[in-house]
């Protein structure tokens, strides 16, 4: 298992820990569209929508401080690409595409822009701001003869094959993922909270859409692979109805690497600390006076 992992793992079970223990954090669910980016997603602002799939979490926050809150979450989406969107003829008729699931689970910190007290009626919403350390999986495939097919196994840019070309290993279906983002919260009750954000997702590889470097030649691909590697690797011939060429040129781009978007609704239950509980709609102070 990988080092990095083993120690986010840790990190991880020592905070779940800190939480069932804690009396000032809450628990929620949330729901919402993604998006993905990466050399599939160039598309016109009318088309936007194509790509978009939906994601689901469950997390748990910690209050440190009315300005700061620690937590965990456990996300899953769904991410797609497709040329189909392209405004670029050329980036058209390269007519590739690709859809996969993630699962993601990360440690976040959130930073309140303004105070933020769920039982004080003077703070109850906050704007805010968000970063944080992941790990994420993934698990790219394209549709081939009416079925979906995987496509890391195939090296469809001749990963993990000997020739003169450097292709490189196959690429990794899981790995590291910095979220980071901002939202707004707002407190119904002192129990319930929803709010809304919206998040980025760097990540540290390039095939989250299967589609990084160059065309591998489709002979050598067809010989070693099969079929279906080599047909998935090149899909220009399915639009002009020509054989596939032996052609190495672009595929996708090395320059940067790709990432994702989750924006969620969230909604909480928030349990207080017996020190902060007190009625949202009247507190009392030392000279007898009520506060709100």
């Amino acid at each position: 298992m990988n080092c990095k992992f083993k120690g986010f793992l840790f990190i991880c079970f020592f905070l779940f820990g800190n939480f069932l223990s804690a009396q000032n954090f809450e628990v929620g669910i949330g729901l919402g569209p993604t998006a993905y980016n990466g050399d599939l997603s160039v598309h016109t602002g009318k088309d936007i929508f194509g790509n978009m799939g939906i994601n689901g979490t469950l997390f748990g926050n910690y209050y440190i401080h009315p300005f700061v809150n620690v937590g965990l979450s456990l996300s899953y989406g769904q991410i797609s690409g497709s040329d189909r969107y392209a405004e670029d003829d050329l980036i058209k008729r390269r007519n590739l595409s690709f859809q996969s699931n993630v699962t993601e689970v990360a440690l976040r910190v959130e930073f309140n822009l303004t105070r933020f007290e769920p039982y004080n009626f003077r703070s109850p919403a906050s704007p805010y701001l968000f970063g944080g350390i992941g790990w994420f999986w993934f698990d790219p495939k394209a549709e081939y003869q009416g079925n979906l097919v995987r496509l890391q196994p195939l090296g469809t840019e001749g990963q993990g094959l000997d020739s003169p070309w450097e292709t490189g290993e196959p690429y990794q279906l899981n790995g590291m993922v910095i979220p980071f983002g901002i939202g707004f919260k707002y407190a119904l009750s002192e129990m319930l909270t929803i709010a809304f954000e919206v998040g980025y997702r760097y990540t540290f590889t390039d095939y989250l859409d299967d589609v990084s470097g160059n065309y591998f030649p489709y002979s050598i691909l067809l010989e070693e692979r099969g079929q279906a590697a080599a047909e998935l690797s090149d899909r220009r011939w399915e639009l002009v109805d020509t054989p596939p060429q032996n052609m190495r040129g672009s595929r996708g781009s090395r320059d940067g690497n790709d990432g994702y978007v989750f924006a969620v609704f969230k909604v909480s239950y928030h349990f207080l600390d017996t020190g902060l509980g007190q009625s949202r709609t009247r507190r009392s102070n030392r000279s007898g006076c009520y506060s709100f």
